[in-house]
């Protein structure tokens, strides 16, 4: 029997219906994809206790969404070479919908639970962006170092006037929206100040669409400095 030690979250990720012809047919099967953000561990991916991934290190993910059932399951992580659940939640898909589980957080999390690693439900719209854009998804993963507490961020342009300001995100959450393609230099910002805890310069191409991730810790070094990671989504 797996040792539960997660907290386990019920929801809904809620898909649309589309008829034709005034009919309702079948949708088609609601597809994963599992990407891990946490910078201290090798993670297993597993749905109904049957292990999906294995091996997924920090900014991998699996090749390819795949299918699961449009029913409540339970979803977990395990760390590789483990049987213990770190985190495990029971969620329902909808039908016809794309959805990522990523895992972020540390599992040296030491007397801080709200650092610690877990994983969320992250639902994704792959249709190609109009014209010249590019769809971002940015999540905030970024663990202030001990004794001080997590803070939300704001992706944007640097200075004061800037033409791309991503809502706040905050720790373990996630902002969505279009922007132009091209060369772009983004900072991540510490909310209410000048802040700025990373900084990146990418060229965003049309019709792409990316998870961009704070990663890291504060004062680290190597994989666990502050940075801003990307990952491209395959678009359908």
């Amino acid at each position: 029997m797996k040792i539960r030690s997660g907290i386990i979250g019920i929801g809904l990720l809620i898909g649309s219906a589309i008829g034709c012809g005034g009919s309702v047919g079948k949708q088609p099967d609601p597809n994963v994809r599992f990407v891990n953000l946490c910078t201290d561990a090798t993670l297993d991916f597993l749905i109904d206790d049957t292990t999906i991934d294995t091996n997924i290190g920090f900014m991998d993910q699996t090749t390819i969404f795949k299918k699961t059932d449009p029913k409540l399951e339970d979803f977990g992580i395990e760390e590789t070479g483990s049987t213990v659940l770190i985190d495990s939640q029971a969620q329902a898909m909808s039908a016809n919908t794309d959805n990522l589980v990523i895992a972020f957080g540390s599992k040296n999390f030491g007397t801080e639970p709200e650092k610690r690693l877990r994983f969320l439900f992250q639902p994704v719209n792959r249709l190609l962006p109009n014209g010249s854009k590019s769809r971002v998804f940015a999540m905030n993963t970024f663990n202030r170092s001990l004794g001080n507490q997590n803070f939300a961020v704001i992706f944007k342009n640097p200075g004061t006037i800037s033409t791309i300001n991503f809502n706040p995100v905050n720790f373990g959450e996630v902002s969505a929206q279009e922007i132009d393609a091209g060369p772009t230099t983004l900072v991540a910002q510490r909310q209410d100040t000048e802040t700025e805890v990373a900084s990146v310069t990418k060229t965003f191409e049309a019709g792409k669409i990316y998870l961009m991730a704070l990663t890291g810790v504060e004062g680290g070094v190597g994989v666990n400095a502050p940075t801003i990671n990307f990952i491209e989504i395959p678009s359908k």
